[in-house]
């Protein structure tokens, strides 16, 4: 019943929002039909043989007009008024120059074109495509080996993703978890990698080891890939799928582009934006006497000396050492900033290209946001009823400075091409918090402060290249070193109390609580590097066969060496001289700690040291082979064999005694792959595929002590006995392009996992703010099962329904109409003996975590040769995010909205302003326990406007 009622709730938003986002796109359509310009139509036909020419492109130099001819060999294009120049292109004819066609305004002109002098080409994508172009990415889309989507730098371009975790938001199946994190066909991000340009990408987050895409700029992206279905050509430690960030070749032309941008979020404006003493920057750089660990102290912590043993003078001057920056104040607000520059040189000599791209982008915005959060316990275990054990107010404010640069060097000839590619990111977040709330079980209030400052950077090297050696095999190759680091230092929290509820009088917490202050800085090394030979079989034994072979192989390798270090100190009050009404800082002040550490009454000590070194090597080889018979059936199929050899050094330290507790395995698999294809017509054609691959646990998931994330303050348990997670995959998918803008694909999905690996709570208020400690375990077995469907339309084909079309307004044959549908179910069955004494998990069968069962986006925009408008609009169902243990039931992410859009406008030929809204309908983050919402806030509506202007 409950199932039926949220389908059918789903039908009448997603009809809501298509008829709101349709009639939007349509009135704004109409009124950006500029006066000043006019239509060309024509028919582009082949010059020796007459017959009309489908697929081929069509540009106007000077503007951002394109189209693409129909199958009878018919286009049509706006353009502004005046005398151009058209270029048509098409794979295996030379390109033809249509001079000098006038177009008047509210006119249409008729120019034919008719190409010749076929020519052999060797081509990327096999169809003449522009790079980045929507029909380039449909083009690879269609022609890839297995199962793929594809989003081209001009749709996310269009569309103004900054981040390529915006754009992955929109591809089916897919959800981003936190603002960064991929989740592929509802399996937790865990199960996600991203590869870049072929070279799986280091982490910057201190808990998962996958890649945080909301570091990784757009702007240097060609286009953005997800591959869903393994291949024996793939690293084995697949998982649910695989996203290929792939980097812009030689630039088509020379160019210098410069960009400024503003905005506001209007949840923020209506708050006061808190903030504490870093010296934080326009750069996002911080006061480094603020934050910097003194040294000499930082020298005793790693000779394991206690600090109780040094001499007195020594502590004191250590305590003294750290900044008394203890009091939240209200920050300046400003709005949302924002620079790019981007620019590109090619030199053409006669037997060589070589091209340079480089981009710089910078973003800084602040962001508040006042959530409610509360924790529940068991109230009545025999009716199940639940009741609130802490409710809090919360009072959040992040400050985010984000950089990064890119440069490529690219170097092409007839048959070799080269390219170097370095890629800076770096970006910082001060966080300051406050919570206000009532402690149910102490019948008190409390007061909790959280002052923060972290810095993510990552520097990575990469060159890649391709071969065609004498038309007898082709070569590619790549090897990449990436240096990442995530710095979280003197992380500071405390909480003052009252008994009475109403927040009066508070103090400092008695001898149990404490001032604490964290250093952490995770670091992670990578270096990779992989070899893949193809040999064209049949073009050299048997080329005028039936059938075309061609065989493949490899060899990579990559290295991980992840290195966490944390020190933790804390300042206790034990002694009833202190004044605890006093403000921290003053209780904390250097006169205090000279008079109140000699007497006792401040507590100066560490606490919490949670250091790992972790080292991965996985290395691999594989064969594969490719046979298409008659041009219709595809058949691909390999094996992989892979080694992985994990290994996490844990250090616990007692005292001045450091235990090093080890953990890991070694293990080799075989990992085989089979997708055959069949192309019904040249347009449409059916996928069906089979594979088996891995997923490996990360080094915090076997671990063999406790760590606290930063970001959530959650406490983790590792589970050294953890065995890697076995997929079998099982894919059968319907695809049809009739039109190189065009795509409907249709596909159902099941992945059966031995040993999958899922969170489990060990306990309930056991120290950490999100109430219990998360541990991991093997379940027994997991299944996800699920369809998707994708559809992209010209809404010029309207006009074929009818006899009589001339009613409709010319711009509809510029608008186009795309959406996406997955819906997908999973189930989880658990081992009660693998769960940690004293835990009873409230469901041993439940849906898979992070897991959501209905996704669906639709999209409208119209494409002119002054306006671009898009409409995106979302939508995502309740997800669990955290098991319940003990008779407390799950908790779940609630359904989400999103809608947005952005319009373009060219001013002139090389400047062009934009305007972009986001999450128009401020949908509210809410998470829930039964009937209660443990959490929920709302994120705001954002606009931004930005003005762009491009020298060629």
């Amino acid at each position: 019943m409950q199932k039926r009622q949220a389908i059918a709730s789903l039908s009448a938003i997603l009809k809501s929002t298509v008829l709101f986002v349709a009639v939007a796109c349509v009135a704004s359509a109409a009124w950006a039909q500029s006066d000043d310009e006019g239509v060309v139509t024509g028919t582009i036909t082949a010059a020796d043989t007459g017959a009309t020419v489908g697929d081929a492109f069509v540009s106007v130099p000077g503007t951002e007009a394109t189209a693409v001819s129909n199958a009878d060999g018919t286009f049509r294009i706006v353009v502004p008024a005046g005398t151009h120049d058209l270029i048509v292109e098409k794979s295996g004819f030379g390109p033809e120059l249509v001079p000098e066609v006038q177009v008047e305004a509210g006119a249409t002109v008729t120019a034919n074109a008719s190409l010749k002098g076929q020519i052999e080409q060797v081509l990327v994508f096999g169809r003449g495509f522009i790079e980045g172009s929507e029909a380039s990415a449909l083009a690879i889309q269609q022609e890839s080996e297995s199962s793929l989507e594809v989003v081209g730098s001009e749709e996310f371009t269009r569309l103004g993703d900054n981040t390529a975790a915006d754009t992955l938001q929109r591809v089916t199946g897919l959800n981003v978890q936190q603002g960064k994190f991929v989740v592929i066909r509802g399996q937790p991000a865990r199960y996600s990698s991203t590869l870049l340009n072929g070279s799986r990408m280091p982490s910057l987050d201190p808990i998962q080891t996958i890649t945080p895409l909301d570091l990784f700029p757009s702007g240097v992206l060609s286009n953005v890939s997800v591959q869903k279905a393994f291949t024996a050509n793939r690293q084995g430690s697949f998982g649910a799928g695989q996203v290929q960030l792939s980097t812009s070749g030689l630039p088509a032309e020379d160019f210098l582009e410069f960009k400024l941008g503003s905005g506001v979020n209007f949840e923020s404006i209506d708050s006061e934006p808190l903030e504490f003493n870093t010296g934080n920057d326009i750069l996002g750089e911080v006061d480094e006497d603020l934050f910097d660990l003194n040294p000499e102290l930082a020298d005793v912590l790693a000779s394991r000396t206690q600090l109780f043993t040094l001499p007195q003078e020594k502590r004191i001057a250590f305590a003294q050492s750290f900044s008394n920056e203890l009091a939240p104040g209200f920050a300046d607000e400003g709005p949302d900033v924002s620079m790019a520059v981007n620019g590109g040189k090619r030199f053409d000599r006669e037997n060589v290209t070589f091209g340079a791209s480089f981009a710089y982008s910078y973003r800084q915005n602040i962001r508040t946001q006042d959530e409610t959060r509360k924790q529940v316990v068991i109230d009545d275990p025999t009716q199940g009823t639940l009741r609130v054990d802490e409710d809090f107010e919360i009072d959040r404010t992040r400050l985010t400075t984000s950089q990064n640069g890119f440069v490529a060097l690219s170097a092409e000839t007839d048959n070799h091409a080269l390219n170097f590619n370095f890629l800076w990111v770096r970006d910082s977040v001060e966080r300051t918090e406050v919570r206000d709330g009532v402690d149910e079980n102490n019948d008190e209030f409390q007061r909790r402060f959280l002052l923060e400052f972290q810095q993510r950077e990552m520097f990575i090297k990469q060159m890649h290249g391709e071969h065609n050696l004498f038309d007898i095999a082709n070569v590619q190759w790549r090897g990449m070193q990436a240096n990442a680091a995530r710095d979280l230092p003197d992380r500071r929290t405390y909480r003052l109390q009252n008994t009475e509820l109403d927040g009066s009088g508070l103090f400092f917490f008695d001898a149990q609580s404490a001032l604490q202050r964290r250093f952490n800085v995770v670091s992670e090394d990578t270096e990779s590097g992989g070899i893949d030979v193809q040999f064209p079989i049949s073009d050299l034994w048997f080329p005028d066969s039936f059938m075309t072979l061609s065989l493949e192989g490899g060899v990579d390798s990559e290295t991980r060496e992840r290195d966490s270090d944390t020190n933790g100190f804390q300042f206790r009050v034990v002694g009833g001289s202190v004044d605890r009404f006093q403000p921290a800082e003053q209780i904390f002040s250097p006169a205090n700690l000279r008079r109140d550490i000699t007497s006792g009454d401040i507590v100066f000590e560490t606490f919490g040291d949670e250091d790992y070194l972790s080292d991965f090597v996985i290395e691999g080889s594989y064969i594969q082979t490719d046979i298409t018979l008659f041009e219709r059936l595809r058949l691909v199929s390999g094996i992989r064999f892979e080694q992985a050899d994990f290994s996490v050094d844990t250090f616990e330290v007692n005292g001045p005694i450091v235990n090093t507790v080890s953990s890991g395995f070694i293990r080799r698999d075989d990992l085989p792959s089979f997708i055959g294809s069949f192309s019904v017509t040249d347009s449409m054609q059916i996928r069906a595929g089979a594979a088996r691959s891995m997923s490996y646990p990360s080094p915090i998931e076997i671990s063999a002590t406790t760590f606290i994330d930063p970001d959530s303050d959650q406490r983790f348990d590792g589970n050294p006995e953890l065995e890697p997670v076995v997929i079998d995959s099982y894919d059968l998918r319907w695809e049809w392009y009739p039109t190189a803008y065009e795509a409907l694909t249709v596909g159902v999905f099941y992945k059966d996992m031995e040993d999958p690996i899922e969170r489990s709570f060990t306990n309930v208020g056991g120290g950490a703010s999100q109430g219990g400690v998360v541990t991991f375990v093997n379940a027994l077995s997991g299944e996800v099962i699920g369809v998707e469907v994708n559809g992209r339309v010209g809404l010029d084909r309207v006009r074929t329904l009818f006899d009589k079309p001339q009613w409709l307004p010319p711009f509809v044959d510029d608008m186009h109409f795309a959406a996406n549908f997955t819906y997908q179910d999973s189930e989880v069955k658990l081992d009660p003996d693998a769960l940690v004494s004293g835990t009873a998990v409230t469901n041993l069968i439940r849906r898979m975590t992070g897991q959501p069962e209905i996704l669906a986006n639709v999209q409208i925009g119209y494409t002119g040769s002054k306006h671009v408008i898009s409409i995106a609009a979302g939508y995502q169902s309740d997800r669990l995010i955290n098991a319940g243990i003990n008779g407390i039931p799950d908790e779940f992410i609630e359904p989400r909205i999103s809608l947005g859009g952005k319009w373009s406008y060219t001013v002139i030929d090389p400047l062009t302003i934009s305007l972009r809204l986001q999450n128009l309908v401020d949908d509210a983050f809410q998470r829930r326990r039964g009937n209660i919402l443990t959490r929920d806030f709302n994120t705001g509506v954002t606009g931004s406007l930005s003005v762009k202007y491009r020298f060629d």
